[in-house]
């Protein structure tokens, strides 16, 4: 009887298997690194301070200004989620209205420049005129540009406060971070 040619080197293959790592082949490729690594659990956090002035409306136009801050956790290279805090005030005659905007947004930065955020948020009336404390929602989308630790950012936000009669906010809103 006649015997395979590849008897012999099939028996070798099979003795040397419980040498190989689980896993492991013969002809395993290189690890390929991506092009973006994750980041590192030392720069999870992104603190960012911003400041903004625009136009809202509620029965006619009138102006407002803001100021605040966020403290942002990353979900993975291009994803965050955290924390908004920030000082609003809409200036029309005769009472000014105040409010403490504290919520939780969630962002996503694409293509490494286009930052898109939105959150549900509460509003806290300070002062005389401010009323009660409804709630809202807001939405940024603008560019970010991350240089080293800092993380510059700049674009058109919208707040909308849930009141009667509803109150629209549109701002330009300019934005300094830190990468930690």
């Amino acid at each position: 009887m006649r015997r395979l040619r590849f008897a012999i080197p099939f028996r070798t293959l099979l003795a040397l298997m419980p040498i190989l790592a689980p896993g492991q082949t013969w002809a395993q490729a290189p690890v390929i690194e991506p092009a973006n690594p994750p980041a590192s659990p030392a720069r999870n956090f992104l603190t960012r301070l911003s400041v903004g002035g625009g136009q809202a409306i509620q029965d006619g136009r009138q102006g407002d200004s803001e100021w605040g801050a966020e403290v942002l956790l990353s979900a993975n290279e291009f994803q965050r989620y955290g924390i908004h805090v920030s000082t609003l005030t809409l200036n029309k005659a005769p009472a000014r209205q105040r409010y403490i905007c504290t919520g939780y947004v969630l962002e996503m930065v694409l293509f490494h420049w286009l930052r898109a955020e939105i959150g549900t948020v509460g509003f806290i009336g300070r002062g005389e005129a401010s009323g009660k404390n409804p709630s809202g929602i807001l939405c940024t989308l603008g560019y970010e540009k991350r240089v080293g630790d800092l993380n510059y950012s700049i674009g058109y936000a919208s707040k909308t406060i849930f009141t009667q009669p509803v109150i629209t906010i549109n701002n330009l809103d300019l934005s300094v971070g830190l990468h930690f």
